[in-house]
């Protein structure tokens, strides 16, 4: 299976060194993080933002647990309610240990560097570190139906085609691509992934290990289901040919025309890109004759002009040198657990569209800004950052003035002194203003 991996930058052959893959070609290195490979452009600056994000699951974590602990102390409660606190605060206690243990390999600590920037706030469009963290139970514990329900779309649209050398585009835990390995025994699956717990817990089941971990079911009903502790195994040893690999799937590790088969499970809506770019980059990896399967929903996000409904993703498909063969639409069961107050129903699209031809480069977009990558590149100024200024220096000086002891209306009387305006509108913006930070 290593001859498949692709230097993602320069697509050429990636082999074995040390605990990494090398790329002969441009020399860059390629880690094994958690016993994946990381085959994403510059992997190390990955490997730091998944980092920071566990710094800030594991900080924000700790103050809940610790607000739980308060809380289960309080007054007046019932006995039960009590332990239904406590129940979720130790889950949460546990959990956090399990999670920092599975990201070890994400910490990258240097004794003789000293930590000289704070943690950044946590952006609201920021994917935490316990995203997709329910896959986890439905892909390893009670969701056997919905799994085999995935594999039969597949089985379905592929119709009896051999599939070969096959990727499996947003695997997640793996599941899917295990399935499609054991069932349908195409030459070699390879499932790709750039959200790191439900692969790294995927390659841990895989290779023969146990995990536990907590589901919190939505709408739980009693004190049992609020906090389940998960035991995740995989119930039959893990198929031959089989590789998980964090990578960007619209830069994927492999060479162009060196996959049979490509499948795209709740993928191109979800993905980033519009699906012109993501069907040019599916060609891409396609040999002649390859095989497209894609299903699930069509939740586009973004412009209107890129919100595709059945008939444009068609028309799009067929544009990028794809001949439709098959398609289908039907209602799925999605994340039924059976401890959940509630559960959904997904309408899936599906098609398996064969390549017949090349079709125009569209360049995906890059994982990260070439300043970013490029250290000597200049930062872009943007529209938004004299905006962005203006609330930090706003959001600096009020902050330096809250000392335990100053009101708002004190706040709104120094400020108003400061910058010769009246105190009292300053007090009613000062307000809402505070009222949308994190004092708790």
């Amino acid at each position: 299976m290593p001859e498949l991996y692709a230097c993602p930058r320069c697509y050429a052959a990636v082999g074995p060194a040390d605990d990494a893959l090398h790329c002969g070609r441009c020399g860059t290195d390629y880690p094994s993080l958690g016993g994946v490979p990381c085959l994403v452009e510059d992997s190390p600056l990955w490997r730091s933002i998944w980092g920071s994000r566990l710094h800030d699951y594991l900080e924000v974590s700790g103050t809940r647990f610790e607000g739980l602990r308060r809380e289960a102390g309080g007054p007046n409660l019932l006995p039960r309610t009590r332990q239904r606190i406590e129940r979720v605060a130790s889950a949460l206690e546990l959990d956090r240990t399990t999670v920092a243990e599975l990201f070890a390999d994400f910490v990258q600590n240097d004794p003789g560097v000293p930590t000289l920037l704070p943690s950044p706030a946590v952006h609201s469009g920021d994917p935490s570190l316990l995203q997709y963290s329910e896959h986890l139970f439905r892909d390893w514990v009670w969701g056997d139906d919905e799994s085999e329900r995935s594999l039969s779309l597949v089985t379905r649209l592929a119709n009896g085609r051999r599939l070969g050398k096959l990727a499996v585009y947003g695997a997640g835990t793996g599941r899917l691509a295990f399935d499609i390995q054991r069932t349908l025994e195409p030459e070699c699956t390879l499932g790709l992934d750039l959200n790191p717990l439900p692969l790294l817990v995927g390659a841990r089941l895989l290779r023969g290990e146990e995990l536990e971990l907590h589901e919190f079911p939505l709408a739980p009903h009693s004190e049992d289901s609020v906090a389940l502790r998960r035991r995740l195994r995989v119930p039959l040893a893990p198929p031959h040919g089989l590789r998980l690999a964090f990578a960007d799937a619209l830069r994927p590790p492999v060479a162009p025309g060196s996959l049979d088969t490509v499948v795209t499970p709740w993928f191109i809506d979800a993905v980033g890109a519009d699906l012109r770019t993501t069907a040019a980059a599916v060609n891409r990896v396609l040999r002649p004759g390859g095989l497209w399967l894609n299903f699930g929903p069509l939740r586009f996000q973004g412009p209107l002009a890129t919100l595709y409904l059945a008939d444009e993703v068609e028309d799009i498909v067929e544009s990028c040198s794809f001949t439709q063969r098959a398609e289908l639409e039907e209602d799925v069961p999605y994340f039924r657990s059976p401890s959940s107050g509630t559960a959904r129903i997904d309408r899936v699209f599906g098609f398996a569209a064969e390549k017949i031809g090349e079709t125009a480069l569209v360049e995906p977009p890059h994982l990260f800004a070439p300043w970013l990558s490029n250290p000597s590149l200049p930062i872009p100024f943007g529209p938004a950052m004299p905006a962005l200024r203006k609330q930090s220096v706003f959001t600096v000086g009020i902050l330096s003035m809250i000392d335990g002891r100053r009101s708002i209306r004190e706040l709104a009387s120094a400020l108003g002194s400061q910058w010769g305006v009246p105190p009292a509108p300053l007090e009613e913006q000062l307000r809402p203003y505070l009222a949308r930070l994190p004092f708790d």
